[in-house]
């Protein structure tokens, strides 16, 4: 009988064994960490690697690193939240965050397995951080309701229109350039000759603004991060020309994906489930075949409620977005380019009576 009892209970014993093993390795395998931005830096790079010696750091802020960044085209700005997944088996993953000032924030050696919430803050800088003072958020109060900066144009056309804002949705676009009734155009009835400078009021409570200007040329010249507050004059150049959406020629690519437009748009997720993938099939394409494609969230995931700003590129002008989500259903949204259009792509529940 004693025999027959200890053979029941190694029997459980095993049993209860291989299933905490098998739970291990699900929990191992199905995991996501929300990662918040509190260093008062936008981060423009973040990387999440097993093994720290895949990074090199230098004093400076610059580092190299051989892994992906999981941002893509986006940053996370300061006081933002993004959710990624990570894909490996290791529960034990490092974060390397590097700002556009650029300093570099650590997180190391953090236990995705339980934790899945992780805060940059200041005290996470490891190198080109010696200047505190700078690692803060900008206190906004501190900053005047008015004040002024100046623009050198060596675009070698003339600028018809000057805009600014920290938010490019704010600011629409038509006929090749920004719409002059979707912002506050700052030359007023003004214009900015070639090699010409200008000082111009603002009431913009932030430092760092978005600087659009409209050309003679019919082109847009584009800014990002200007700091206005610090004195010195912004250049523009011809290289600060900017392709919005439905500007982008067709290129050819050989085997690669073709795309005859691509523009930044502000994607919301506005369903009850999380977003894991992000596709666009040409018009006409079956939306149930995305193998291949780029998946335009990287290394992001798209929570309920939540909105991203993502680089987005057409296949064709009218253009299927295909959301993939956590429990693989889909769902299809079509857009189309076009001058005027909102720069938005939207998932909906749709409810049915």
């Amino acid at each position: 009988m004693k025999n027959l009892f200890l053979a029941i209970v190694l029997c459980m014993g095993i049993s209860i064994s291989a299933q905490t093993r098998n739970n291990n390795t699900r929990q191992r395998a199905e995991r996501t960490v929300e990662v918040t931005n509190n260093t008062g830096q936008t981060i423009s790079y973040l990387y999440i690697v097993e093994d720290m010696a895949k990074v090199e750091i230098a004093d400076d802020g610059s580092l190299t690193a051989e892994a992906e960044d999981a941002l893509g085209e986006n940053v996370l700005e300061i006081g933002a939240t993004h959710t990624f997944r990570t894909r490996s088996q290791t529960c034990s993953m490092s974060f390397v965050g590097q700002s556009d000032k650029p300093a570099v924030f650590l997180l190391e050696d953090i236990d995705t397995c339980t934790i899945n919430e992780i805060e940059f803050t200041a005290s996470e800088c490891v190198a080109n951080c010696e200047d505190g003072a700078e690692d803060e958020p900008v206190d906004e109060d501190m900053v005047p309701d008015t004040g002024s900066f100046s623009v050198q144009n060596n675009t070698g056309v003339t600028l018809t229109h000057i805009f600014i804002t920290d938010d490019i949705a704010t600011l629409s676009f038509g006929g090749g350039q920004v719409d002059p009734t979707s912002g506050d155009d700052l030359l007023g009835e003004d214009i900015l000759d070639a090699d010409a400078e200008i000082s111009l009021v603002h009431n913009s409570n932030s430092c760092e603004v978005h600087l659009f200007a409209n050309g003679e040329d019919g082109n847009v010249y584009y800014v990002q991060n200007a700091n206005i507050c610090d004195g010195d004059a912004i250049e523009i150049s011809k290289e600060n020309m900017y392709d919005y959406p439905g500007e982008m020629e067709e290129e050819e690519t050989g085997d690669e994906e073709t795309f005859v437009g691509a523009g930044t748009y502000t994607v919301k997720n506005l369903t009850s489930k999380q977003i894991s993938f992000l596709y666009a099939v040409p018009e006409g394409g079956d939306t149930e075949d995305t193998e291949g494609l780029e998946d335009f969230l990287g290394e992001l995931l798209l929570n309920p409620r939540q909105t991203l700003e993502l680089t987005l590129k057409f296949p064709s002008e009218t253009t299927q977005f295909v959301a993939v989500f956590e429990d693989r259903t889909r769902m299809v949204v079509e857009l189309t380019i076009c001058d005027g259009c909102p720069e938005e792509l939207i998932f909906r529940t749709v409810r049915r009576n």
